[in-house]
């Protein structure tokens, strides 16, 4: 009987460890996420401030055509 709960308390532990270590790299993974949704949101309102003549038209051939 003591074997088996030595047993159960050690696998908690390592339960509880990976547990711990999971959480960090779900942070490490969101404050990830928050850097790209920023910079995605900078270049979506850099791109809407443009003026259209600084877009490249893509209907228009190349000019070596």
């Amino acid at each position: 009987m003591k074997k088996r709960i030595d047993y159960l308390e050690m696998k908690l532990a390592f339960q509880d460890l990976t547990i711990e270590e999971l959480n960090g790299a779900m942070i490490q993974q969101q404050i990830s996420l928050d850097k790209i949704n920023e910079r995605i949101t900078f270049i979506i309102t850099e791109l809407r401030t443009m003026e259209p003549e600084n877009i490249a038209n893509t209907n228009e051939a190349p000019p070596h055509y």
